[in-house]
């Protein structure tokens, strides 16, 4: 599974030249996640604020991160 900090880095990079408003962002970042990060977040209501949304998405990969490393021997 790819680092969403690492993710998240570049993407807050390009977005700062775009003007692009939060829903779209949102999207934009959902659209390029793992699909274990895209499956936690399923039944997860989506908020309006783009900070708000990276502050879940971070948690919900940190969780798999630890789950992961819990099933590694």
């Amino acid at each position: 599974m790819k680092s969403f900090p690492v993710y998240f880095s570049k993407f807050n990079c390009y977005i700062k030249k775009i003007g692009w408003n939060d829903s779209v962002l949102v999207n934009s970042l959902i659209k390029f996640l793992s699909p274990k990060l895209k499956t936690s977040l399923i039944g997860i209501d989506l908020l309006g604020a783009l900070n708000a949304y990276v502050n879940i998405i971070n948690k919900q990969y940190n969780n798999i991160l630890c789950l992961i490393l819990k099933s590694t021997p």
